[in-house]
């Protein structure tokens, strides 16, 4: 049940996490925009961290100390991320480093209190949704759903690397 829960909260925040990046992506841009790892609309990291998020608040009432947790998560993930993404297909998948206030252009300031304030509006809409979820169990959709971001994530990868690879030669 506390598996189910957490898979399903993982799904909704990588496909809001994807759907709000591609959305201010696009605009900024003026075009559409999706330069995600995964072919499906997902982004992971946003899952994490809000599952991760979502954990280590479900026990504390004051929103402030869940934004200041939000904050503290969002940028651990992110600075994480960026590291092994990088590290692993020798790719930098975002540069914040003409943003003020950034450490190695993987995080910035303003980026981090946006991913606070999602972390806070995201664990409030959480808490109802678990409450709903409460007797909720493992369902074939989720296996499904994970069994196709497994998938996914493995051809990115190899995609991916083999792009990067063939770059560097």
């Amino acid at each position: 049940m506390v598996i189910a829960m957490y898979l399903t909260l993982f799904i909704i925040y990588s496909i809001f996490g994807w759907i709000l990046e591609v959305i201010c992506n696009s605009v900024i841009q003026n075009q559409f925009v999706n330069n995600h790892f995964l072919l499906i609309p997902l982004c992971p990291m946003y899952g994490f961290a809000g599952i991760l998020i979502f954990y280590f608040s479900k026990n504390i009432k004051n929103y402030f100390s869940i934004f200041i947790i939000s904050i503290i998560i969002s940028i651990l993930v992110e600075y994480f991320t960026s590291y092994c993404l990088e590290l692993i297909f020798n790719i930098r998948w975002w540069d914040y480093s003409k943003k003020i206030a950034n450490l190695h252009g993987r995080i910035n300031l303003i980026n981090t209190i946006e991913f606070g304030l999602l972390g806070t509006i995201g664990v409030y809409f959480s808490r109802k949704l678990v409450s709903w979820l409460n007797n909720y169990k493992l369902s074939l959709v989720n296996i499904f759903i994970i069994s196709i971001l497994i998938v996914d994530t493995t051809i990115s990868s190899y995609y991916t690397y083999n792009i990067s690879k063939n770059n560097t030669n």
